[in-house]
């Protein structure tokens, strides 16, 4: 069992390795359309942490050759268990800057800000979020996004909770 997981792993690793000497096509006035899916742990004062779901497109547009601006919907549950949870949405701008590594890798860290509500309940959440993680390009136009964007709520009395991604896999085209 062990020799078949060692196995398995160099596999991983020499595959991503090999997708990682892809150049990705980004240069200023580059659009992009992409999209993740999180399983994330939401934690709210005074409440029990969820496990979620939430799927967000994303839609953004390059004003430098590795600076781009994006707005991003989102839709999903804050509970995988619950047969009565309510429906999130949010709506937010991002804005992300990309490290061309030179060998293929990409990393990104960025900023994001929005509105955050659910169904059942009242009012809207505002949201600060800083957006990490990696770009690994399947070619020049195509890439897997691997991060863990970190969120944060707030109502009008202050801070209110986390959103943190225990599963993050999202994909990116350019063009």
């Amino acid at each position: 069992m062990r020799r078949i997981i060692f196995f398995m792993t160099i596999s991983l690793l020499l595959s991503i390795n090999a997708l990682g000497r892809t150049k990705l096509s980004i240069s200023k006035s580059t659009m992009q359309l992409g999209g993740t899916i999180q399983m994330p742990i939401k934690i709210l004062k005074g409440q029990e942490a969820q496990i979620g779901f939430l799927i967000s497109p994303e839609f953004s547009y390059f004003i430098g050759k590795s600076f781009s601006l994006g707005l991003s919907p989102s839709v999903g549950s804050p509970s995988l268990t619950s047969n009565n949870s309510p429906w999130l949405f949010s709506l937010a701008s991002t804005a992300k800057y990309y490290i061309d590594l030179g060998g293929g890798l990409y990393p990104y860290l960025g900023v994001k800000a929005g509105i955050d509500w659910q169904t059942k309940t009242e009012g809207v959440h505002f949201l600060l979020g800083a957006p990490i993680g990696i770009l690994v390009p399947l070619n020049n136009r195509v890439a897997l996004d691997i991060g863990a964007p970190l969120n944060f709520y707030f109502n009008k009395d202050g801070y209110i909770g986390a959103h943190i991604p225990i599963g993050y896999l999202g994909i990116a085209a350019f063009f």
